[in-house]
């Protein structure tokens, strides 16, 4: 999974950093580590007020305090995620060759 990342203009010690640091302050156990280590790996900060329905919720921002995410940032994470998903794919078809 790492070289896949590190094949885009990321930082890579920064998402595993914010992963460990911001992934648990999410209310959803399940998307605060996804988002979080994307936050550190593309040097951007998520989070903060969001609308769900019109009604505000104010959530823990995310990453390093860096720039607000743009249109680059969409292909970026894109690449992550096709790269890792693909890795993961591979390792489970390992896997069941295996068993």
């Amino acid at each position: 999974t790492a070289a896949v990342v590190m094949r885009e203009p990321i930082r890579v010690r920064a998402g595993w950093h914010v992963l460990w640091r911001d992934g648990s302050k999410h209310p959803s156990p399940n998307s605060g580590r996804p988002e979080a280590a994307m936050a550190g790996s593309l040097g951007i900060q998520l989070g903060g007020i969001n609308f769900y329905q019109g009604v505000p919720d104010d959530r823990p921002l995310l990453g390093l305090g860096g720039r607000q995410p743009d249109s680059c940032d969409i292909r970026a994470a894109s690449r992550i995620m096709i790269g890792v998903g693909a890795v993961g794919v591979t390792l489970a078809a390992g896997i069941v060759c295996l068993v």
